[in-house]
C-alpha cells in the first residue's frame, strides 16, 4: 500500500505541475485574443490556423428574499410571478436528520439521494 500511496502523491504533484504549466499557456493565449473575446459566454476565433473557443462563465445568483418582494408585487398588480419566477422548494438536509422521524417519514417520498465524487486521501501515518 505503501508504494501506491507515494505514486499516488508524485502523480498528484505532477498533475499539479502540469496544470500550473497548462493555466500560464492559457493566461498567454486570453492575453493574445483578449480584445476579440465577449465579456461573457464563448467566442470562438480562427487564429494562425488555429480554432479557439473561449469560453468566460458566469455565474449568476438571485437574491431570494428580492424576489420574494418582486413576486408579491406582481402579484398584487394582478399577474402570475410564476410566469416570470421559479422558486426552487428545497429542504437543509441538516435540519431534515434532525426531525423527528415521523415528520421524516412526511418529506421521504419527495427526498432522493445519490452518491457523490469519490473521494481518497491518503496521510501517512508516524511509524
Amino acid at each position: 500500500m505503501k508504494e501506491l500511496a507515494e505514486k499516488r502523491e508524485r502523480l498528484k504533484a505532477e498533475i499539479k505541475s502540469l496544470n500550473e504549466q497548462l493555466e500560464a499557456v492559457d493566461d498567454e493565449i486570453f492575453t493574445i485574443v483578449q480584445a476579440r473575446v465577449k465579456p461573457e459566454g464563448s467566442t470562438t476565433i480562427t487564429q494562425d490556423g488555429v480554432k479557439l473557443t473561449v469560453t468566460v462563465p458566469v455565474t449568476v445568483k438571485w437574491d431570494e428574499d428580492k424576489l420574494r418582494e418582486v413576486a408579491h408585487r406582481i402579484s398584487a398588480a394582478g399577474d402570475d410571478p410564476e410566469n416570470y419566477i421559479k422558486f426552487k422548494p428545497s429542504v437543509s438536509e441538516k435540519d431534515y436528520k434532525t426531525w423527528p422521524d415521523a415528520i421524516q417519514q412526511v418529506f421521504m417520498p419527495a427526498r432522493t439521494t445519490k452518491p457523490g465524487k469519490r473521494r481518497i486521501e491518503i496521510k501517512e501515518v508516524a511509524a
